[in-house]
């Protein structure tokens, strides 16, 4: 882990990384949802 990253996550227990771990797995998934959603919207409009 890069040295600034580790700085601010050494201040946080167990629990508190579970969270923010979840959080951004939460996020990422979010955010793959979308991309397909606007990807197939996309394709219906152009479709010949």
């Amino acid at each position: 882990m890069r040295d600034d990253a580790a700085a601010l996550v050494e201040v946080f227990d167990d629990h508190e990384l579970a969270a923010v771990a979840q959080f951004l797995r939460r996020g990422i998934d979010f955010s793959y949802r979308q991309t397909a959603l606007l990807r197939a919207q996309d394709l219906k409009e152009n479709q010949p």
